[in-house]
């Protein structure tokens, strides 16, 4: 795959287009076909920009039925699994998931859907990303996995999460029970360590915020470490290092490799990219 890229790459840039970027959705199981598109130009737009805001002016989306794709005896089946695995010392983390379908009143052009987006999730990395059969990955996520410039890289994982109330003092409790809560601060060191663990190899410097903060959503609160490092000179580009992170435990579990099979073998539907890696990356190896 690197070589294809950089095969593209070059061919872009020998017509005459100078900042080529390609952006892109990997599966959550990278075995599965990866939808990577290639940009001649690209242009950078704030939250403040007449593109945004022209969107947030979208008609609102109206949801006429909703379904859940593994039912409740199903799910709860799963997760008996996952505790007897527990309990076999097989795997330490399994994070399951739940796929839910709905149906508009009519149908939604992608940036409809995105423009919904935006208001829901001011703050969040929020995407829409033409993928195979002329559909579309949409989605906001406040995870950063890992960002490139040059030789500086960051990244800013979640892991340990409550529901946010619109009573303050309720959201209060909940910060209080994050921070003292043995289970999710083992869950959230869990991926503190595995990101270490990958990313230290190639750094000649890596610092991690000492204790988590919580970083708050327009929904949740969640456990956050913020990670930033200096690259070697010869470290790999910004794909190739999120996919030596990828999937975290966060999304998966732990052991990575023990928990993922679980997961295939038992969740009950293809993720295909919901857990998956959505970016960016330009030709000189920086993104997102």
């Amino acid at each position: 795959m690197n070589e294809e890229i950089a095969k593209c790459f070059e061919e872009i840039k020998k017509q005459g287009h100078q900042n080529p970027v390609l952006i892109g959705a990997i599966p959550f199981d990278i075995t599965k076909k990866s939808s990577l598109n290639f940009y001649a130009n690209h242009k950078k737009i704030t939250q403040a920009s007449s593109t945004i805001n022209s969107l947030k002016n979208r008609n609102n989306i109206e949801i006429i039925n909703k379904s859940l794709l593994i039912q409740r005896q199903k799910f709860e089946g799963t997760v008996q699994l996952a505790l007897d695995a527990f309990e076999k010392k097989k795997v330490e983390k399994v994070v399951l998931s739940q796929a839910v379908e709905y149906e508009f009143n009519r149908h939604q052009e992608p940036e409809n859907l995105l423009a919904a987006l935006l208001k829901q999730n001011p703050n969040a990395y929020n995407f829409v990303i033409p993928v195979e059969h002329n559909n579309y990955i949409l989605g906001a996520s406040p995870e950063l996995l890992l960002s490139k410039q040059g030789r500086i890289v960051t990244s800013n994982p979640l892991a340990g999460s409550r529901p946010k109330s619109k009573i303050s003092e309720k959201n209060f409790v909940s910060q209080q029970e994050l921070n003292h809560s043995e289970k999710d601060q083992h869950e959230h060191r869990i991926v503190v360590e595995n990101i270490i663990r990958n990313l230290a190899t190639h750094c000649v410097e890596l610092k991690v915020s000492e204790f988590p903060d919580i970083l708050e959503t327009s929904t949740m609160l969640h456990l956050s470490s913020e990670f930033q490092g200096v690259l070697k000179q010869q470290a790999p580009d910004a794909l190739n290092l999120a996919l030596e992170l990828h999937p975290t435990p966060a999304v998966c579990g732990s052991p990575t490799h023990v928990a993922k099979q679980f997961i295939l073998d038992h969740e009950g539907y293809d993720r295909h990219y919901y857990t998956g890696l959505v970016g960016w990356m330009d030709a000189e190896g920086n993104g997102e």
